[in-house]
């Protein structure tokens, strides 16, 4: 190894002392050319000869190296054959020979020449030798020449290495033996064998003198792995080699000879299997697996032989029989699993006989029947939970089910049961079970068809049915009208009081129930009986659509007026007054005269009206004289039975729309006729004198407080009169003002009646005795009232209360109308035209003054039962002496919207 080392740093020494002496050198014909020794591959041209050369660098001992150069000659002056090859004197391969005609280098390196060396080479011009041939001196200065240097590298002798002897399948547990055999061409030469670090057999090793590799594979090895052998000379070279080897697993096969997949409940099953193992020990150890669900199976450890019997939890059911066979030593198992189906017990239950209704408070027997293949079978009977027949009785050893329903069993229940089999398999029934309602018979015999108002009402109603001594629950129904009447749940008793609201007649609804649903239902119609107005027939009422009759109407003892002011005549006038006569002792009062307007100048010609003894007043506040809408006062006296025309009185010219005759009244001697513009007096007399003229005038300050035909209404009593403005005083609270008729003259008293803001007080009066009325539709709330004044002994009126009807609702605008008259008693009528609950159709309180308080009480509502929405039943009032009209003026008579009509009634005794 030393000799090499300094045979090496020798030779890099001379490589760079060439180098250096050559490079760098720029060649030129008959000089001796650079010389690169460090690229083999590199090519010099000197004068005109090139040489290449591509020779393997490295070459292991003992092989043989060849490498043939060539030559490029760039001259015409030198011929090949004048070209000869030879070794250089710093050639150091001394083992590489040339063939001085061709170049051709070739050798064979020993193990001596394991290391660096330097080949050199060159080829030259020989001159020709003839008798022309130069003096030598000159021969040599002209010789032309290319030399090549490479270094060579000589490595230790391949190594060639091989298995013999190896298996590449070897079980578990066996001995593996292999032998590596190593060669490197050198006799004499010495190996070491190794296991490669990318070895996966791990059970092997090696010999490392030897090269025997030996081992034996675990069950953990199982499988495929590398074996990779290393082998070294004493030379430096390295050689590996890889096979693979195989170590199948060890394991039992289990096949089974008679294995069933049914079973059946209570039968012996068996299951026979055998094993076998790929190792020397045949020897099985035989058990279930933990993933064995059938839990009835045993196995035999020795034999492999399982037995067992299903028991009926497995009825129907799939269960995974699992076995494991194991060698004797624990390495190899095997297994087998297959499903067993254990078949259905067959289990039913039947109806033999079970009726499906059944009636209250009786019993009967539903009797079933269970069937089962098992022998001696132990049957459970039980309700199911979705069982609805909470009547029936269930014996658990008994078949036969009991079934008694109550009162409070009446209906449709499913009745379900179920038979067990061993605690385990479950059959059930179910059936339908009607239980019918009890006809309840209910009886309002001892209940009085009538009751006054205020007065109680009491009696008992009365139920049967075919079950005896039960108690029923009361109730009213949806039918049932009469709702200040109750019943008590009980006992059935019917108890209450009726008031003015309740006038008419109304329906007891009751119900009696038994149980659960069983249930008797009466209906009857009592009446709610106050002091009785009695509705007159009027044997005609000649209007059309849009007439609004009844906007005004007015009564005088058994004559009945009434105006509808929209009424359209053939000339172009508007309006017409029906005079109605009730002769003593009738019920139907009789058309007596139809007024007409008297020119066709008139418009809404019985916008107002009054009547007193033999003088009839007709307003028609939009009639045109000389202005539009001056209004006009036609004046009428009885003669004989017939109405005549006094005379036509035309309002002031002084002003357009002075609305006079929107509102008139008379005493039967003088007439007072109010005006609707805040330019003129509030009222005028219209007076006989010979003639009916147009008289004083009456006024006030708050008069300029609005206009139109609704703002003013008058009112004559005796000597005195009263005027209301309904929109006038402060904050338009509304005014009346009190006149005494004094020298013939009417004098304003200083302090008017108001109201409170807002409440439309005002928008009707009346006067009689010793009573002032006025009405404030909007007061109470938005229910509606009136203000009651009494007139003192000085003749000034004080308020003597404010009538607010009882079961009124805000909205029915009650007040809109009032008026006073006296039969016995001084009566008072009220009208909310807007009332109802069938949308508003309208009613009329009748108030009487009750000696005994000094108060006016409530003694009637009228309504008019064939109302509608909207008639505006009540939009004026008027009576005398026992007879009562009430207008509606948007009531539909028969192919007429909107005609109107009027309605008369009669007090009863």
């Amino acid at each position: 190894m030393y000799k090499r080392f300094v045979y090496l740093l020798i030779s890099i020494g001379l490589f760079s002392f060439l180098h250096t002496f050559f490079s760098g050198c720029r060649l030129v014909d008959g000089q001796d050319p650079g010389l690169d020794i460090l690229n083999g591959n590199s090519s010099l041209a000197f004068n005109s000869l090139v040489v290449e050369a591509n020779c393997m660098v490295e070459v292991n001992a003992g092989d043989n190296f060849n490498c043939q150069p060539t030559i490029t000659v760039n001259s015409e002056n030198i011929a090949p054959n004048q070209l000869s090859w030879e070794l250089s004197q710093i050639n150091t391969c001394s083992w590489i020979n040339i063939n001085s005609a061709n170049g051709n280098l070739f050798g064979t390196a020993e193990i001596a020449q394991i290391g660096n060396c330097l080949l050199a080479f060159r080829v030259k011009q020989d001159r020709p030798k003839n008798e022309n041939e130069l003096p030598s001196a000159e021969i040599k200065s002209e010789e032309v020449k290319s030399e090549y240097a490479l270094s060579i590298t000589v490595k230790p002798p391949k190594l060639n290495v091989d298995f013999k002897n190896c298996l590449s399948l070897i079980g578990v547990g066996e001995n593996f033996s292999c032998d590596i055999s190593a060669a490197n061409g050198v006799e004499g030469s010495a190996f070491n064998y190794e296991l490669a670090s990318n070895n996966f057999c791990a059970w092997a090793k090696v010999n490392s003198k030897t090269g025997v590799i030996t081992g034996s594979p675990t069950t953990n090895h199982v499988g495929s792995c590398n074996l990779v052998a290393l082998v070294r000379d004493n030379f430096g070279s390295v050689s590996s080699k890889e096979i693979t080897i195989t170590i199948p697993a060890v394991t039992v096969n289990v096949t089974p000879v008679s294995c069933p997949s049914i079973g059946k409940v209570s039968n012996s099953y068996s299951c026979q299997l055998v094993g076998s193992v790929n190792l020397p020990d045949k020897n099985l150890v035989w058990s279930l697996g933990n993933d064995n669900s059938c839990s009835w199976i045993n196995i035999n450890s020795i034999t492999g032989i399982v037995t067992g019997t299903p028991s009926l939890a497995f009825s129907d059911k799939s269960c995974s029989l699992s076995v494991r066979a194991t060698s004797s030593n624990g390495i190899a198992q095997g297994a087998f699993m297959t499903q067993i189906q254990v078949a259905k017990v067959s289990f039913t239950v039947a109806e033999e006989s079970c009726s499906g209704s059944v009636n209250v408070n009786s019993n009967s027997t539903c009797s079933l029947k269970a069937t089962t293949d098992m022998p001696s079978p132990q049957i459970v009977w039980a309700k199911e939970a979705d069982n609805t027949c909470n009547f029936i009785t269930v014996s658990p050893g008994s078949s036969n089910i009991t079934i008694s329903p109550s009162v409070n069993n009446v209906g449709t229940c499913k009745l379900s049961v179920s038979a067990t089999l061993g605690g385990l398999v479950k059959a059930p029934f179910s059936k339908s079970i009607n239980v019918p309602a009890v006809p309840i018979s209910v009886s309002l015999a001892s209940c009085a068809n009538s009751l006054s108002s205020g007065a109680s009402y009491n009696c008992m109603a009365a139920a049967s049915s075919s079950v005896a001594g039960v108690s029923y629950n009361w109730s009213t129904t949806a039918q049932h009208t009469c709702t200040w009447l109750t019943i008590d749940a009980n006992s059935g008793i019917l108890n209450g009081s009726a008031t003015i609201e309740h006038t008419g007649n109304c329906t007891i609804g009751i119900s009696a129930k038994l149980g659960n649903a069983s249930e008797g239902i009466v209906n009857k119609v009592i009446s709610v009986l106050v002091r009785k107005y009695t509705l007159n027939s009027l044997n005609d009422i000649p209007l059309g659509s849009q007439s609004f009759g009844g906007s005004a109407v007015a009564v005088d003892n058994n004559y009945v007026v009434v105006g509808a002011p929209g009424f359209v005549q053939g000339d172009g006038s508007t309006g017409k007054v029906l005079v109605y006569y009730r002769d003593t002792g009738q019920s139907v009062l009789t058309l007596k005269q139809i007024i007409n307007p008297s020119t066709s100048k008139m418009k809404s010609f019985g916008y107002g009206v009054s009547i007193k003894g033999s003088l009839l007043v007709i307003g028609a506040p939009k009639s045109t004289n000389a202005i539009t809408s001056q209004g006009a006062v036609s004046v009428y006296e009885l003669s004989g039975s017939s109405w005549n025309l006094a005379g036509v009185i035309w309002g002031s010219s002084s002003a357009p729309n002075g609305y006079f005759g929107a509102s008139v009244s008379t005493d039967g001697f003088k007439i007072l006729a109010a005006t609707g513009h805040y330019n003129q007096p509030a009222a005028y007399v219209v007076q006989k004198n010979t003639s009916w003229i147009l008289g004083e005038s009456l006024d006030f300050a708050a008069v300029g407080s609005s206009s139109g035909p609704e703002r003013i209404k008058v009112a004559l009593n005796g000597n005195q009169a009263i005027i209301s403005d309904k929109k006038a005083g402060t904050g338009q609270h509304g005014e009346v003002h009190i006149f005494d008729y004094i020298n013939s003259s009417f004098i304003k008293k200083a302090n008017p009646l108001s109201g409170a803001a807002s409440e439309g007080y005002g928008s009707s009066i009346s006067f009689y005795k010793n009573w002032i009325l006025v009405g404030a539709p909007l007061g109470n709330g938005g229910v509606g009232s009136a203000y009651l004044y009494e007139k003192d002994g000085s003749s000034n009126y004080g308020l003597k209360s404010i009538l607010k009807p009882s079961g009124a609702k805000v909205g029915d605008s009650c007040g809109s109308s009032v008026a006073l008259y006296e039969k016995t008693f001084d009566r008072i009528l009220l009208g909310c035209p807007t009332a109802g609950s069938n949308g508003g159709s309208g009613s009329v309180y009748a108030f009487f003054h009750n000696p005994g308080t000094g108060v006016f009480d409530v003694e009637s509502k009228i309504v008019n039962f064939a109302g509608k929405a909207n008639d505006q039943f009540g939009a004026n009032v008027a009576g005398s002496a026992g007879l009562v009209a009430i207008g509606a003026s948007l009531f539909d008579l028969p192919n007429y919207t909107d005609s109107g009509s009027v309605f008369v009634y009669a007090e009863s005794p």
